[in-house]
């Protein structure tokens, strides 16, 4: 993986934006666009808030629509029993 690119584990996140943006929430730019790929100063991309990656893959930050809230998501394993 090179630098600021989204990690193999970060796909499911990518994956499920639009779902949870219908859901009301908001997840960093770097799962939709992030932004050191149209910042102007590109080359100064570790500076980017949403240039670092996370570093649990069950967990990520994102902000509720309705109000602003930050809140953290956990990708959790569904079992049918």
């Amino acid at each position: 993986m090179k630098e600021g690119q989204i990690a193999e584990y970060e796909t499911f996140w990518r994956i499920h934006q639009t779902w949870l943006k219908t859901a009301g929430y908001i997840m960093r730019p770097r799962y939709w666009v992030p932004s050191w790929l149209t910042h102007v100063l590109n080359k100064w991309c570790f500076t980017a808030e949403d240039y670092i990656t996370p570093l649990m893959a069950s967990l990520l930050d994102a902000f509720r629509e309705q109000d602003g809230v930050r809140v953290m998501l956990k990708k959790c394993r569904h079992y049918l029993r």
